[in-house]
């Protein structure tokens, strides 16, 4: 099925499925039509099938998180290319469940339980238990606040956790959840321009007012 959709910076839209890999999307299809341009799978090198994020960076690389690597799709010789990077190239676990970039041009790769990371020009820092973060099962969205701090949702049997970067360390904060929500079904989080916090669940959507801390 399909896990999300994103647009890139000209519009196109691309679909993350958890079996036919990331596939472009037609736009504006007609009723009943095709939708579907194309998918790109593993036949085409990308390191998985099972494709749980994408998102494209403002220098417009096109950066694909799988259940077994990160890829970037490329071009050569106008034909698509996959570079992809697993643990042997740093990274910290190989599920890439959240991918964001920050007002600094850096691009945070949120795995399923090992850490997240900073992808910078200098290369891979990985932030993990002894630097703040919790990580849980998952992590479901990375996103800035309007106070400007990097958070990433993440979860457990124990609840759900907006992890907050203050530059150097994470503080992760246990959000006070509605009763009955199961934390192990991927809820995410974000924050509107209004400065209210969104939490999606499975079933529900709920909003919480305007304030410092989750």
């Amino acid at each position: 099925f399909f896990e999300l959709v994103a647009e890139d910076r000209d519009g196109g839209l691309w679909a993350a499925t958890r079996r036919l890999g990331v596939c472009s999307l037609i736009p504006n299809p007609k009723p009943a039509g095709q939708a579907i341009s194309r998918c790109y799978s593993m036949a085409d090198g990308l390191p998985s099938n099972n494709v749980r994020s994408i998102y494209q960076s403002s220098d417009k690389r096109l950066w694909i998180g799988t259940a077994s690597g990160l890829s970037e799709l490329t071009s050569a010789a106008g034909r698509p290319r996959f570079r992809n990077f697993t643990t042997e190239n740093g990274l910290s676990g190989s599920a890439i469940y959240a991918l964001q970039e920050d007002l600094d041009g850096n691009l945070w790769i949120g795995t399923k339980e090992n850490g997240v990371m900073k992808m910078a020009s200098g290369g891979l820092v990985t932030y993990s238990t002894p630097d703040g973060y919790r990580s849980g099962n998952f992590s479901s969205s990375i996103f800035e606040s309007q106070k400007g701090e990097l958070c990433v949702t993440t979860g457990d049997r124990s609840g759900v956790y907006l992890n907050a970067f203050d530059g150097s360390r994470f503080t992760a904060i246990q959000v006070n959840a509605p009763v009955g929500i199961d934390p192990l079904r991927e809820p995410a989080m974000l924050q509107s321009r209004d400065g209210a916090w969104w939490l999606t669940t499975a079933d529900v959507l709920y909003r919480f007012g305007a304030f410092r801390h989750v």
